[in-house]
């Protein structure tokens, strides 16, 4: 694999970051008219070519934003790779400024970009970005997912089949760590957005008690007025007493200030790295308490996307889906005969379906 590094505005050494992580290329570019300083992330095209999200947000430097594009498209081959995708893994990152004047010619932009990669990335929607703006993507390149579609489509928001998906995860945890099924089970979600709101109301199905919070308590009390769930507050969600903790917002929620305060048997949720530290997937096993990998539980997306990408149909795409819970029940029973945490044995086998 070679390093490629396209000239952009960062004075950050990122050979190291790239060696140690055996990535196949971390691009950076920049255009002053447009406003855009772009990363695109390819860690592996071993297995077909790299699927993963556009994110745009605001960073703190340009060195923040190449860790994230960097730490997310490994994530993303893992997830891929975990679950039998025939692609490889990637991310691109895009430092949104303060103000973008013209929203389609950044995308047209980031889209002229995105075909220097000549079809080894394949872009998408990601925190900051919507369907609008892959249109605008679309227009540009053949080398993106997550547009609006005019056909009938069972969604074109992968966040339905994200949230099937955890429900599908937390289904096979509780049955494997606490031997029934969700009715009665207490899971506190923390993040009631688009993944958080669709997954209480899946589990509420299910006969679930839900407890959630948000940084917006508007949202919290439309899911308590509609399912009569518990609202809890964003700050004490963490160590709130449940069966399931379910982190559906931001990541690093894990880490060693809160680990502490824990109160649940179970995390699984849909945040990506919820954990600060992979080593604090070790120190939850250590306390019995069963952590699901974010990518493991949060795959329903990608499969989406790819889905899409190859022509399934609804049904086998749904299909799809739902064989993740034998898929999570599965790898549950391998590390708990191996005596290892859950995300130590994902992380063997993702990397073996990649050599592979």
């Amino acid at each position: 694999m070679t390093n490629d590094v396209f000239k952009g505005p960062s004075n950050y050494n990122i050979v190291d970051s790239i060696q140690s992580k055996n990535y196949g290329g971390v691009h950076i570019f920049h255009c002053k008219q447009s406003q855009l300083t772009a990363i695109i992330a390819i860690h592996s095209t071993k297995r077909g070519p790299a699927i993963g999200g556009c994110r745009c947000l605001e960073y703190s430097d340009t060195n923040s934003a190449i860790e994230d594009a960097i730490n997310l498209g490994r994530a993303m081959s893992y997830k891929a790779a975990i679950h039998d995708l025939p692609h490889g893994g990637g991310k691109s990152v895009l430092i949104k400024p303060k103000n973008i004047h013209n929203r389609q010619a950044y995308f047209h932009k980031f889209a002229e970009y995105v075909n220097q990669m000549s079809g080894k990335y394949i872009t998408s929607v990601d925190s900051g970005t919507s369907t609008t703006d892959m249109n605008y993507v679309l227009e540009k390149t053949e080398f993106v997912l997550g547009y609006n579609r005019q056909e009938e489509h069972y969604s074109n928001d992968p966040s339905v089949l994200t949230a099937k998906g955890v429900k599908h995860a937390i289904s096979a945890a509780v049955s494997h760590k606490l031997g029934s099924d969700l009715k009665g089970i207490t899971v506190a979600i923390q993040g009631a957005g688009n993944v958080g709101s669709i997954l209480c109301e899946l589990l509420i199905k299910s006969g679930a008690k839900v407890k959630i919070s948000d940084i917006d308590q508007s949202k919290v009390n439309a899911l308590v007025e509609k399912h009569q769930v518990e609202a809890i507050s964003n700050s004490d969600i963490i160590s709130t007493e449940c069966d399931v903790l379910a982190p559906c917002a931001l990541g690093g929620v894990i880490n060693e200030e809160s680990i502490g305060n824990l109160r649940c048997k179970i995390i699984c949720g849909a945040a990506n790295n919820q954990l600060s530290d992979s080593m604090i997937a070790e120190s939850l096993h250590k306390m019995g308490i069963l952590y699901v990998p974010d990518y493991l539980a949060n795959g329903g997306g990608l499969i989406f996307v790819a889905s899409n990408y190859i022509g399934d149909t609804d049904g086998v795409m749904l299909s799809k889906i739902d064989a993740m819970h034998e898929r999570v029940k599965n790898i549950l029973s391998i590390a708990s005969s191996e005596h290892k945490s859950v995300l130590e044995v994902c992380n063997r086998l993702a990397l073996e379906n990649i050599e592979r």
